[in-house]
């Protein structure tokens, strides 16, 4: 059904993949470098401050459309196949490293630092997000799914707030009689 759907022949395929595990993978990284593509034209449209306050949506609208679902599926098929298993967190442990460093420098141009436990920060919005996804599957729910992303959006503003440079620069009361 693949090599029909690509219109190759079904040997060029399995030349190309071996095995059903190796196109798996290699969904997971094509995925992987479009949703990178997507953040990195986020990043061009937007300030650091805006592009992190902006976040939980754009985690969304990646993780949302029809290729995250479909890594989803894959990550959901691994449970049952010790190969696929092996190999998609050795892939998904080499994505989530890059996706975090980026995370880091995003951070960063915001005038932002990293969390001692940011790694952890990261998986929780990622896995939240795919949850809401999937949940968005059944439930059609738009204002819900809304709802829950600005719940996401306050959380990460706690988690890295914003310093107010208009009043961290404010001058000190003078101690000196009022006038």
């Amino acid at each position: 059904m693949v090599a029909e759907e690509a219109k190759v022949s079904r040997g060029a395929m399995s030349h190309q993949f071996p095995a059903k595990t190796d196109l798996m993978l290699a969904v997971v990284e094509a995925v992987f470098e479009a949703d990178a593509k997507y953040y990195q034209s986020t990043v061009m449209a937007k300030s650091p401050k805006q592009w992190v306050l902006d976040l939980p949506a754009t985690v969304w609208e990646a993780v949302s459309r029809p290729s995250g679902t479909a890594v989803m599926e894959i990550m959901l098929a691994s449970r049952s196949d010790s190969e696929l298993a092996d190999k998609l967190r050795a892939k998904q442990q080499a994505i989530d490293a890059r996706s975090h460093d980026w995370i880091i420098e995003r951070l960063a141009a915001a005038g932002l630092h990293d969390r001692p436990n940011g790694e952890a920060v990261h998986r929780l919005f990622v896995a939240a997000i795919r949850g809401l996804s999937m949940e968005a599957l059944f439930r059609r729910d738009k204002a819900d799914s809304e709802n829950s992303l600005a719940v996401l959006g306050e959380i990460l503003g706690l988690l890295y707030p914003a310093r107010d440079t208009k009043s961290s620069k404010r001058k000190a009361p003078s101690k000196g009689k009022a006038h």
